[in-house]
């Protein structure tokens, strides 16, 4: 069986930096690659020429960015304003648009034409659907959906495209509900393949002591972006620090915001309203102005980092906040610290239900109260066993339920489905 397997413009799939869908793709990859002939490609973000590059038995290729896509591109604000009158006066997201690099989709579609593939696995990005089924009629396409499908992203446009699918995936039990009653069409239903964790950066067993810690370390992984809700943690982090004077928050991730038109429904979110000004300003310079300044020294803002440096944060952390304000569709970094033995705090979002269980894995709150926050928090920092039993229990569940192989081995019976025309698993 050959697979190719099409990213979205804006992963950045090879460690030692990577987003959450690229490093889904690189875990995924070289596990079907034990079954199958398997080609990844992706887009360059640095400007730089075509690569082509094997690594652990996947072919790779990435793709140099064209001029006119690179154009419209720095256009999308002006050209999404023009669509809205065709978007039920809604502004198009950019994981939806079709003028978001084009030119790649239609290099991927001839590429995959000359490699007669079996299998074309899309992570999340529906736009180049169409091209390719046109230059590949025999292949299976599947699309693999990450996140919420909000309004905004026109139904009619997103059910052409569908049209052209074998199957669809989601990466968690609330995605593919979420996707079957929006696109109640789709048959069968979505099949949810959830994300997992590289267990072998996770061999090692947590050292954490049962007695009162020297310092009491909380840490924050993901995007630094509004609808993560950071401020929300700075908040919390305030009312708990006074209580532990040696504590300190490592916040890792990068620096940007994405648009508020990817992130939230554009109709009826209570939230919105509070959000959007944080999108028009600088995040991290009102994040910083969130923070006394007896605490100014005692939060890090650590930036994108290689991934020893951020597994190793996730063993030395003592709890793993996650405050998130928007429906997260997976959330790979709670699993990941739980992968290391840390107890994890997080809001009722999305998935997060699905992925920790409140009082045994970790601890559920909800969303955008600060105080609920520092009450997870403080009772884990203070209970020294608690927090032990917590982490320990986490890890148990990740390692045995959440690792690329377990999701690999369930994509191998989709894809197996549809080549052989075997049951549907």
């Amino acid at each position: 069986m050959k697979i190719a397997i099409v990213n979205q413009y804006c992963d950045t799939i090879m460690p030692p930096v990577q987003n959450s869908v690229g490093a889904c793709t690189y875990g995924i990859a070289s596990r079907l690659a034990t079954a199958a002939e398997v080609q990844v490609f992706g887009l360059i973000h640095d400007g730089g020429p075509t690569q082509d590059f094997t690594d652990q038995g996947v072919r790779y290729r990435l793709l140099a960015a064209s001029a006119p896509d690179l154009l419209l591109m720095r256009e999308f604000n002006r050209l999404a304003i023009l669509y809205r009158p065709f978007n039920d006066c809604m502004t198009i997201p950019r994981s939806a648009a079709a003028w978001v690099h084009p030119g790649y989709g239609r290099k991927v579609a001839d590429e995959l034409a000359r490699g007669a593939f079996d299998i074309v696995f899309f992570q999340h990005n529906s736009q180049y659907i169409p091209v390719v089924r046109r230059g590949n009629p025999h292949a299976k396409l599947v699309l693999n959906v990450h996140h919420e499908l909000y309004p905004q992203c026109n139904h009619r446009l997103l059910a052409r495209r569908f049209r052209h699918l074998d199957r669809v995936t989601a990466v968690s039990d609330f995605v593919a509900q979420q996707v079957a009653r929006r696109f109640p069409e789709i048959k069968p239903a979505p099949f949810t393949v959830s994300n997992g964790i590289e267990t072998t950066e996770f061999e090692a067993s947590p050292q954490r002591s049962e007695t009162e810690a020297v310092s009491h370390r909380i840490m924050y992984a993901g995007a630094v972006s509004p609808e993560k809700g950071v401020h929300v943690l700075i908040e919390a982090f305030r009312i708990v620090a006074p209580h532990f004077p040696t504590a300190r928050l490592d916040i890792f991730g990068a620096h940007s915001s994405r648009p508020l038109d990817d992130m939230f429904p554009q109709q009826g979110d209570p939230l919105l309203s509070e959000l959007a000004p944080l999108y028009q300003s600088d995040y991290i310079a009102h994040l910083k102005n969130l923070l006394p300044e007896e605490l100014g020294d005692r939060v890090a803002f650590r930036g994108n980092v290689p991934r020893e440096e951020l597994v190793r944060g996730y063993y030395e952390a003592d709890v793993f906040a996650f405050p998130s304000l928007w429906n997260e569709g997976f959330g790979l970094p709670p699993i990941e610290a739980m992968a290391a033995g840390t107890p994890v705090v997080a809001t009722r979002a999305g998935a997060m239900t699905e992925t920790i269980e409140d009082g045994r894995t970790g601890i559920l709150v909800d969303r955008n109260d600060p105080r609920a926050l520092a009450g997870a928090l403080f009772g884990l920092l203070q209970d020294r066993s608690k927090s032990s039993a917590m982490g320990q229990a986490a890890r148990c569940k990740v390692l045995s339920e959440r690792t690329w192989d377990i999701t690999a081995t369930k994509l191998l019976k989709v894809f197996n489905s549809l080549v052989g025309g075997n049951a549907e698993p």
